[in-house]
Formats: C-alpha cells, sequence, structure tokens
C-alpha cells in the first residue's frame, strides 16, 4: 500500500493527499508519514516485521 501511495502522489504532481487517503481507506496523517519515508526505510520496514513490545520485559 505504501508503494501505490507513493504512486498516486507522483512527487507532488499526482493526487492531493487527502484523496488518497479517501481511495486507500487511511488516515492523512498516516499517508503524509509514508510519503516522507525514502525507499530504503520502507524497505527496511517491511522486512523487519518483528516488533519490541513493552509488556515482553
Amino acid at each position: 500500500m505504501i508503494h501505490k501511495m507513493k504512486a498516486l502522489y507522483n512527487n507532488g504532481k499526482g493526487s492531493s493527499i487527502r484523496s488518497i487517503a479517501n481511495e486507500l481507506g487511511a488516515a492523512r496523517n498516516t499517508v503524509r508519514k509514508y510519503l516522507r519515508l525514502d525507499e530504503a526505510a520502507i524497505t527496511d520496514m517491511q522486512e523487519n516485521r518483528e516488533r519490541h513490545k513493552v509488556l515482553d520485559d
């Protein structure tokens, strides 16, 4: 879904953040957060699915 957001936005030349959020059913802040990430950060985030949980400690 992150890559679809970036494709729809097209570096500011495509759809607006609001229209992307409405089309994908995501919050505007979420769309904005993912648009700010570079490709390396997105790849790292998708590969590292394990999350640290506070209650595990």
